[in-house]
């Protein structure tokens, strides 16, 4: 464990909250116990971290199991400890040496971390984040409301949102660059999808379909969790706070609105 000042040339990267890179992950039992790693998925890393390193390194990570080594930088107390990452499973990875962040910090289960990159310290930054969810009734006016089809809730991987409705309820929280990128040919955009009741976040790929709307892919990992049904009422609405956008289950099927 070291402390390493900043310096004038090169000062500490601050939290941005504004910022598309930032991860947060909320601390789990394990995580805050016994337990000396931290989980991250592939997803987030692919997202926001390994774009910063070398590909060798990263191709050593994904395909060939081998562990590296990062920095990571508490932003509060201004110190430094060493992680080795290693590849769990084929969607995880998992940062050990966790238990020594813990000193002095107090962490507990449910708290939220926010990692970023600091690109002039070659470092993952991270503090506590102080949890202020935006709610359904604090986002009226930008609520983005689904009825599942039999695609939604049965076989597909996907979830339709009408274009219109990104355009709308989406795309002004957006910057102009994440915007206008997720319009090119075959490009996506990472989006961490939040249910505001179980409070678990998972990471789906916003895409353009032929039809110009927009596909959240990877919901079956929703789905299987929840079971949602045909017909089921589904409202989203964009966190500015988080930066994702939160969901949660507005209308049973055939039944009266529940939120």
């Amino acid at each position: 464990m070291a402390i390493i000042p900043s310096t004038d040339i090169y000062p500490d990267a601050p939290f941005d909250p504004k910022s598309e890179r930032n991860i947060f992950i909320t601390l789990t039992e394990s995580e805050i116990g016994l337990s000396n790693t931290i989980t991250m998925s592939k997803e987030l890393l692919e997202a926001n971290v390994f774009i910063y390193l070398p590909s060798k390194d990263v191709t050593g990570l994904i395909q060939h199991n081998e562990a590296i080594l990062m920095d990571v930088f508490d932003y509060d107390t201004k110190i430094t400890t060493t992680h080795i990452i290693r590849k769990d499973g084929d969607k995880d990875f998992k940062f050990h040496g966790w238990n020594t962040v813990f000193q002095g910090k107090h962490f507990r289960t449910g708290d939220t971390i926010v990692f970023w990159w600091d690109v002039f310290h070659l470092r993952l930054n991270f503090k506590q984040f102080i949890k202020n969810d935006v709610s359904y009734s604090q986002a009226e006016g930008w609520h983005i409301t689904i009825t599942l089809t039999e695609s939604d809730a049965c076989s597909s991987d996907t979830i339709t949102i009408p274009k219109e409705q990104v355009e709308a309820k989406l795309f002004p929280w957006w910057s102009v660059k994440r915007s206008e990128g997720l319009l090119e040919p075959n490009s996506f955009e990472m989006v961490h999808l939040y249910e505001y009741e179980s409070q678990i976040t998972t990471a789906v790929a916003m895409k353009r379909d032929e039809n110009g709307n927009f596909k959240l892919h990877g919901w079956s990992c929703v789905q299987g969790k929840r079971k949602f049904r045909t017909g089921d009422v589904i409202v989203f609405w964009w966190d500015k706070n988080f930066g994702r956008l939160n969901f949660e289950l507005l209308m049973l099927a055939n039944e009266s609105f529940l939120t």
